[in-house]
């Protein structure tokens, strides 16, 4: 036998309370007087004996009854098995505070049962040990070690978050909270209703250096609608294009759902409504058709009804209208009747500009710049054309026939591009496309290979170095490069082997012509998607002119963050890390510029699906290190307490001393009445 507060011993000083009632009587003497006294010297005698005898055994009773007291709130336990460790211990305390524990079952609202299991293992080591707390919203106050009195704080504080941790994330955070403690033996608790979306089985059993306990939470079984994700069939906006606007809805329950209504909002203002039908357990495809009606920052979101768990039953998104993307050709001599025609549509705004009339200014507007058989570069230009794609811009380069080799190795050098070697004669044709490549996005609509490809009569051998990274549009079947593609700060670099002649080929004439150049001129406006994932790390780039003024992200009516920006000299990216917790529109600024961004809830929230009950058990059966806790309450608190520190024995000690009270008082009743008749008889 163990005891968890010793320092109660000092207690038993008390029993020398009772000795010294016992030594010195404390009852006063009545004198009676009597004739003659010596017919009462034998009674004296007998009873002398008797007195004697029960006063030590009334004292022992005592002194028994004041030990089992004094021993109880010592907090005796013993403790089987493996001898139990003295050390303090770091206990983990993960609680699950996503949007699925917002459900209920018989007993009330999850979390608020996953709070109470949380403050019950704070309650089973409390005094003992130090505390590691992880939430889903992983708040910096919490990455250090807590008391008991500070764990309670931040369990109480605890509300549900949109953002979602999985398995591999926690385990992480709990490595890394704990490696400065590494010689401190360790536990880790897991309140949660265990999602099989975020808690991957095989994930349980990966370490087995500390013992993990799993105190499930189960809810009703849950039917859920769900908006997945939503994209439109074009990735370009301009204004009156009819625009199709692509949605896929789950259910999660086991009953199929006829004519369920989505409704589009756009700018606050209804705009379309559609109905689908989706199969018990599947998911479909809807979609809306709708058309731009105004240019600039456009925001809007999709809505169906659900009642069971609403927070994914909207999906925001933004985009942006623009009137028409601009396209300039700087040509040396005449400009090629081929750019003209495919850039005569009205969402083209285009023009053509020869070398020498050039106005440098006019480059920094454009979304698509081509330099279109210009012999001799100058330094001038590229230098423009070099802070132009910095800044975003597209660029393609078409080289001429013949071509001044100095100026044109300066421009590969400032460009970071693949410089122009030997012509090439010969005559080849073009034998693979990358069709991962996002110039190819929406080209193709199933995959074939029967298709003719161009054919090339002349070309430049492009001469990569090692700090150039070349991305291949099309390769020719020599496997030199026939169109290549640089990165270059927040732009990109087009390059053209071969003149757009049809002495050199004959890619003006083919198919993938058109919607090659298209999307060269159309992929400026589709950098960032329509929107993003709350609970998750994000980088956005800033097409706009780097300056040195904060950048603000901001909500109505009462969020106003400042954004962790990372500027280099080639673009600037704003940076958020799990820092915004409530979905819809978000609006970015900083005096110059402004932008529109959309955030949504965690889709993988929406999969209900739990872990049964007995899978877990039959987990922890196989593997020591894993422990599953079923009961609730204060007999969840003694078993936990058991678990920690030993079988506690004070109940008994307490039950000990009331038979030992109840014994006392029986033994002065009878003595009382044997004492009565005793002197009746001798009388």
């Amino acid at each position: 036998m163990r005891l968890l507060e010793p320092y109660f011993l000092y207690a038993f000083l008390a029993l020398a309370i009772p000795i010294i009632i016992h030594l010195f009587s404390l009852r006063k003497h009545k004198t009676v007087y009597f004739s003659n006294v010596a017919f009462l010297k034998q009674i004296q005698e007998k009873k002398t004996h008797i007195n004697q005898i029960q006063k030590r055994l009334l004292l022992l009773v005592r002194l028994s009854a004041l030990s089992a007291i004094i021993l109880a709130f010592c907090e005796p336990y013993t403790h089987e098995g493996e001898a139990l460790k003295k050390e303090q211990k770091i206990i983990g305390i993960y609680l699950d505070n996503s949007f699925s524990m917002e459900a209920e079952n018989e007993k009330g609202i999850l979390m608020e049962q996953a709070k109470n299991k949380a403050r019950t293992i704070l309650s089973a080591h409390k005094g003992k040990d130090e505390f590691i707390f992880i939430s889903n919203d992983l708040q910096g106050k919490h990455q250090r070690l807590l008391d008991a009195k500070n764990c309670l704080l931040a369990i109480d504080e605890t509300q549900i978050t949109a953002s979602v941790l999985n398995l591999e994330s926690i385990l992480n955070r709990w490595d890394a909270l704990k490696q400065n403690e590494i010689n401190a033996s360790a536990e880790l608790y897991l309140i949660s209703d265990f999602q099989k979306a975020n808690f991957p089985i095989e994930l349980f059993t990966t370490d087995s250096s500390f013992t993990t306990h799993l105190l499930p939470i189960e809810s009703y079984p849950q039917s859920n609608l769900t908006l997945d994700s939503c994209y439109f069939e074009s990735p370009n906006h301009h204004l009156d294009q009819n625009e199709v606007l692509n949605f896929y809805v789950s259910n999660a329950s086991d009953k199929d759902l006829d004519n369920l209504s989505v409704k589009l909002t756009l700018n606050g203002k209804s705009k379309a409504l559609t109905t689908l039908s989706v199969k018990a357990f599947e998911t479909a495809k809807g979609s809306v058709n709708f058309r731009n009606q105004v240019s600039g920052n456009q925001k809007g979101h999709l809505e169906l009804v659900d009642a069971s768990i609403p927070f994914d039953n909207r999906l925001y998104f933004n985009y942006k209208v623009i009137p028409s993307s601009k396209v300039m050709t700087v040509f040396e001599n005449t400009s090629s009747k081929a750019l003209k025609t495919v850039f005569r549509e009205e969402i083209f705004d285009y023009t053509a500009s020869e070398v020498g009339k050039l106005n440098l200014n006019t480059i920094k507007n454009q979304d698509l710049l081509i330099l279109e058989h210009i012999e001799n570069p100058t330094s001038g230009l590229v230098n423009t054309l070099k802070s132009y794609v910095k800044l975003g811009g597209a660029l393609l380069i078409i080289p001429p026939v013949e071509l001044n080799t100095s100026s044109y190795q300066r421009l590969s050098e400032e460009l970071e591009i693949a410089s122009f070697g030997e012509i090439n004669r010969q005559e080849l044709k073009v034998s693979t496309i990358n069709r991962q490549h996002s110039l190819f996005k929406e080209v193709f609509e199933k995959q074939t290979n029967s298709y003719e490809l161009p054919k090339v009569n002349l070309h430049y051998q492009l001469e990569t170095n090692g700090r150039t990274e070349e991305e291949r549009v099309m390769t020719l079947n020599s496997q030199e490069a026939f169109i290549a593609s640089y990165a270059l700060g927040q732009g990109i670099i087009y390059q053209l082997s071969s003149p757009l002649k049809l002495s050199s080929n004959n890619f003006e004439n083919h198919a993938l012509f058109v919607p090659l150049l298209y999307n060269m001129a159309l992929q400026k406006s589709t950098a960032n998607p329509i929107y993003y994932t709350l609970g998750k790390s994000h980088s956005i780039n800033i097409n706009t002119p780097q300056n040195n003024k904060p950048w603000r992200i901001q909500k109505k009516p009462d969020l106003d963050l400042i954004a962790e920006v990372n500027r280099t000299p080639q673009k600037t990216q704003l940076k958020f890390q799990n820092t915004l917790h409530e979905d819809g529109f978000y609006k970015l600024s900083n005096e110059d510029a402004e932008q529109v961004i959309s955030f949504n809830y965690d889709r993988d929230e929406s999969e209900m699906e739990l872990w049964e009950h007995q899978i877990l058990s039959e987990l922890t059966e196989n593997h020591p290190q894993l422990k599953l806790w079923e009961k609730e309450g204060l007999v969840l608190e003694e078993n936990l307490k058991a678990y920690r520190s030993g079988f506690s024995l004070w109940q008994r000690f307490i039950f000990l001393a009331l038979i030992l009270l109840i014994v006392e008082s029986l033994l002065l009743k009878n003595w009382k009445k044997k004492a009565v008749k005793l002197d009746n008889e001798d009388l």
